[in-house]
């Protein structure tokens, strides 16, 4: 992300926010599986413009 030009701040800070909402973002992921989405219909979704 920081090759994008995302400012991410503290690479420490940055590691530690990811791990502490892992387990958020992997039941994210297995909802929408549950759902009949694909991640990647998600990202298309997101990325085409409204």
């Amino acid at each position: 992300m920081r090759a994008a030009g995302i400012p991410l701040g503290d690479r420490e800070e940055f590691e530690n926010a990811a791990r502490e909402t892992a387990e958020q973002r992997r039941l994210l992921f297995a909802l929408m599986e549950e759902e009949g989405w694909k991640w990647q219909q998600r990202e298309e979704k997101i990325d085409s413009p409204s």
